[in-house]
């Protein structure tokens, strides 16, 4: 039985997405909050929903598929009191998890925001990250922020981190006990 982890964490697959999900939630976008399924949905009254939909589900991502959504953030008292675009009809995308074994729900998110990155600059959307800090901080690292700016898609994201989680690896190796 799943018990909810936080309010916006409500079932499990929230929880599986939320890596992605959350990073995606620093910019200008809904990221589900004020809908019974945080983080498993995710849109914005300017993004083109059809098109990032089909550009996702083509890059044939392991583990989960993306679906139309139409939703309407609300204010839930201890949960979300003031989610984004509150009170506005979004079509958007809902993220379905189809293989818990083999989602990787950051890589995932990449491929999202580097969707939605190239989705607002196609549609001139002057502040995509309304707090630069927080996105960076969330980040890890100020690098994200430039590969998104400039370009970069969610392949060259992800490679940019390889050897770094390579090196972690083996670095830790000698502490796992199991």
């Amino acid at each position: 039985e799943w018990v909810a982890t936080s309010p916006n964490i409500p079932t499990f697959e929230s929880a599986l997405v939320y890596p992605g999900i959350g990073v995606v939630g620093e910019v200008e976008i809904n990221e589900g909050r004020g809908t019974p399924t945080p983080f498993s949905l995710f849109g914005a009254p300017w993004l083109d929903a059809p098109r990032l939909l089909a550009h996702l589900n083509a890059a044939g991502l392991a583990g989960v598929k993306f679906e139309p959504a139409t939703y309407t953030p609300r204010s839930i008292p201890g949960v979300a009191a003031s989610p984004r675009f509150a009170g506005k009809k979004i079509d958007g995308v809902r993220v379905v998890v189809t293989d818990v074994a083999h989602i990787e729900p950051l890589e995932m998110g990449m491929h999202v925001l580097a969707a939605v990155a190239a989705e607002a600059r196609a549609k001139g959307v002057a502040k995509l990250f309304p707090n630069l800090a927080m996105f960076h901080a969330i980040a890890g690292t100020k690098r994200l922020h430039r590969m998104l700016t400039g370009g970069s898609d969610a392949a060259a994201i992800i490679a940019a981190w390889r050897s770094e989680v390579a090196g972690f690896k083996a670095q830790r190796a000698r502490y796992l006990l199991y």
